[in-house]
């Protein structure tokens, strides 16, 4: 996986084939302690934490600090919210897409912070996070002027009609 690739860039290579970090890589279970090692990759664009259901906000706070980040994935990891969004966009201005689909503790708070603070970002999915409602449209509508594409899919608190305003 591009996290295991990235990871074997600054970690020994005898640490990263022990059974136990291989192993958690490839099922997924890396934890928050785990990934803060990556924090020192401090040229990295692109960064793909889906599907890492043990990451936390503690996690990201510490780890996700890249000033040149442009591509953000956290899709499904269930255990981040607000806080996460709030240092990411605190943290790491450059960011044009970011995709936190299936995020189901973010809500309109975090997302405010993230519309507020990336003057960059053209892509985001937002898809089934279910605390997400139409005051974070109406945010958009008024300050996310660069943004192309946004993916509200299987979010239940936004409505049709708060979604054309955004046309």
């Amino acid at each position: 996986t591009m996290l295991f690739q990235k990871i074997s860039e600054i970690m020994p290579r005898e640490d990263l084939h022990t059974p136990d970090l291989s192993e958690k890589i490839v099922q997924k279970q890396l934890e928050d302690e785990e990934i803060y090692p990556i924090s020192s990759l401090s040229r990295l664009k692109v960064l793909d934490l889906t599907f890492l259901p043990m990451i936390t906000d503690t996690g990201i706070k510490h780890a996700v600090k890249f000033q040149e980040l442009t591509a953000l994935h956290l899709s499904n990891c269930m255990s981040i919210g607000d806080e996460s969004l709030i240092a990411v966009s605190s943290n790491v201005r450059s960011l044009e897409q970011l995709n936190i689909s299936q995020c189901n503790l973010v809500t309109d708070v975090g997302l405010k912070s993230v519309i507020q603070k990336l003057p960059r970002l053209m892509h985001l999915d937002i898809s089934g996070c279910d605390q997400v409602t139409n005051r974070s449209i109406e945010e958009m509508a008024m300050s996310a002027h660069r943004l192309h594409s946004l993916n509200v899919s299987l979010c239940s608190e936004i409505t049709a009609e708060a979604v054309e305003m955004l046309e």
